[in-house]
């Protein structure tokens, strides 16, 4: 690859050959480390041409994200993206106002092969400074990161040099309910207790205690299947075996199907919604019955507070909730790690803390054997 300067011409231009084509073309600047970067990305996009045998197409920031949404309606993980958008763009809605706000955005016109690794780090810089969670962070790049795959696998033009950015992964003890405290929030959740605004049981509209009774059976699940929130929401009734007492689910980031066996309690929970199905094909349904059931914070909220835990307590604390309990109860950290569907027993070291005798305890009994 060259830059040249042509006679009668302020301009830089690039030329080189591939496949036994020549590209020759103005750069439009005399500047030359800035014309090296557009020969660079000249040659990476005939480089793609090549590799597709047509013309890698071209999109916007702002159409890779519509058409990534687009692709995942009909799933749990739709309305988190839908909910990033608007921050993205550079506004949101103040919690305490209602209003809307400014905050940092992307430009949703810009090329999407234009994006860089900088426009990712400055996204997660300003982040931090507005103060947003690490949580809500990672929602918000693994959005843009998503739909860059996305586009990427339809044949769009993207900039493979680009690196998200990465979460260092929190290594403190999790984060779990104890026996008492799993009481409670259940208790809190009971669908014959009195609500306001919803009435004594017996004199509840129907749908009305449908929503409560799908809020207590689906934190039954959570607990018991120890799986995340789109998991459990995605699952259908083809997938549940009554008379086996099994259930398959699909782990979204393994990409595997893994057999669960029901617990009692919840293999009761499964009986009674299969009775009276309020949907013929998701065992938890939306309000609509017409969709998986969207993920939804502030009912779960209110019952912790219901409950009087004091702890942090989130959707995906039942899920640490399961893991601690079988490992405080002896299971191994490999099995909890395929019960997880955990990728890397790193992801699983978390709970190593929680059963800190359990192989001492197995050593001394094998020398106490030995030493007889």
């Amino acid at each position: 690859m060259t830059i040249v300067k042509h006679k009668g011409s302020s301009s830089l231009y690039y030329a080189f050959q591939l496949n036994g084509k020549k590209y020759f073309k103005s750069c439009k600047t005399a500047n030359k480390k800035l014309a090296e970067r557009i020969e660079a990305a000249a040659y990476e996009k005939a480089v793609k041409e090549a590799a597709l045998g047509r013309e890698a197409e071209e999109t916007t920031l702002g159409e890779a994200l519509e058409t990534f949404i687009k692709s995942k309606v009909g799933t749990p993980y739709h309305k988190v993206l839908t909910s990033v958008l608007n921050p993205l763009k550079g506004h949101k809605r103040c919690n305490k106002t209602k209003k809307q706000v400014k905050v940092y955005g992307l430009d949703f016109s810009m090329p999407l092969h234009h994006l860089k690794s900088s426009d990712m780090n400055r996204l997660v810089e300003a982040r931090r400074k507005e103060g947003s969670a690490e949580a809500t962070i990672k929602q918000h790049v693994c959005a843009v990161s998503g739909a860059w795959s996305h586009m990427k696998k339809l044949g769009y033009l993207v900039d493979d040099a680009i690196e998200f950015p990465s979460f260092k992964r929190d290594k403190r003890q999790p984060i779990y309910m104890e026996a008492h405290e799993e009481k409670q929030l259940l208790d809190s959740l009971d669908p014959t207790r009195f609500v306001q605004g919803y009435g004594y049981y017996a004199n509840r509209p129907e749908h009305r205690q449908q929503r409560l009774q799908d809020q207590y059976d689906f934190v039954v699940g959570l607990l018991d299947v120890g799986c995340r929130f789109s998991e459990l929401a995605s699952l259908e009734w083809k997938n549940v075996d009554l008379v086996k007492g099994v259930a398959y689910i699909y782990q979204l980031k393994t990409k595997k199907a893994h057999t669960i066996y029901l617990t009692d309690r919840f293999k009761a929970v499964l009986i009674a919604r299969s009775v009276e199905k309020s949907s013929s094909k998701w065992v938890y349904p939306n309000d609509d019955r017409d969709a998986p059931r969207a993920f939804h914070n502030a009912w779960f909220n209110r019952a912790v507070k219901r409950a009087g835990i004091t702890k942090k307590i989130t959707h995906h604390s039942l899920r640490k909730t399961f893991a601690s309990k079988l490992v405080i109860a002896g299971v191994s950290l490999y099995k909890v790690q395929e019960l997880l569907g955990h990728s890397s027993p790193e992801q699983t070291m978390v709970y190593a803390s929680l059963q800190p005798l359990q192989a001492s305890k197995e050593a001394a009994s094998v020398l106490n054997a030995l030493n007889k």
